[in-house]
């Protein structure tokens, strides 16, 4: 019989699977997770690896809720403890009562949103949609905790490096040997299945690239909505390379 099991400690993660050991230095595992050992285990049957992903999914999510006050509005604010990461919904008005919500799907970015920096447009981005969907009769802020498209803090300071030295974004990447975007909206899709089942939302985004793999994971979307903001002389051109290398919708750019 095909098993799976795990042994975790702070620093890695040991994964038996058909007798055959890999370890990944990430802490990450939990439902939904379907693709991971699909992209770490691609030696295994796909039997094997889909014993592994329901074995890897036995902790039920967890989550709490508060009212919420930011200084752009006052929201309700839900926490989500989901696949071994954590993500925040902050949700306006009566969700009910809405055929299609305006929906923000971010991921982090400690860099530009908690540290201020002038390198991109995430944090005008998500102050840009907290007062959109306040304009809105309800909507939700998913904030998810996908740190440099994923690639986690340490290899996003990395890529900001060769950055500074005179790569893009892009560049940084694939100099690295990574993909520029690992992110998957798996967890979103149970976050906004739980707030307003199987409706269709309206999505704010620039990236056609999240609206099809958003709606790859079976997130219904009725419309595209631009979130695009006034550039800077700080993050112009990062917007560039984000219009013409990564096929964002951009105008004014």
């Amino acid at each position: 019989m095909n098993r799976a099991h795990r042994s975790r400690d702070s620093r890695r993660t040991l994964v038996l699977v058909t007798g055959v050991s890999r370890t990944r230095a990430s802490p990450r595992w939990g439902p939904g997770d379907l693709h991971y050992p699909v992209a770490t285990a691609p030696f295994l049957p796909l039997e094997a690896r889909v014993k592994y992903a329901v074995a890897m999914s036995l902790t039920p999510p967890e989550s709490s809720t508060t009212s919420f006050r930011s200084s752009i509005g006052s929201f309700r604010l839900r926490a989500y403890a989901l696949s071994g990461r954590e993500h925040v919904a902050l949700i306006h008005g009566d969700l009910a009562r809405v055929s299609a919500p305006l929906v923000r799907v971010q991921s982090s970015c400690i860099t530009g949103t908690t540290f201020l920096s002038e390198l991109c447009d995430c944090r005008q981005q998500l102050h840009a949609a907290q007062q959109l969907i306040l304009e809105e009769e309800a909507g939700i802020v998913l904030y998810l905790d996908q740190e440099g498209r994923d690639h986690g803090l340490v290899e996003k300071v990395a890529q900001l490096d060769l950055i500074a030295r005179g790569a893009d974004t892009v560049d940084a990447a694939s100099s690295r040997g990574r993909s520029i975007d690992l992110r998957r909206y798996h967890d979103a899709r149970y976050i906004l299945r739980e707030l307003i089942g199987d409706r269709a939302i309206r999505l704010l985004t620039n990236n056609p690239a999240k609206l099809q793999s958003m709606r790859s994971e079976g997130i219904r979307i009725d419309k595209r909505l631009s979130l695009e903001v006034i550039p800077t002389d700080g993050n112009r051109e990062y917007l560039r390379v984000k219009k013409e290398r990564m096929g964002h919708i951009l105008r004014h750019v």
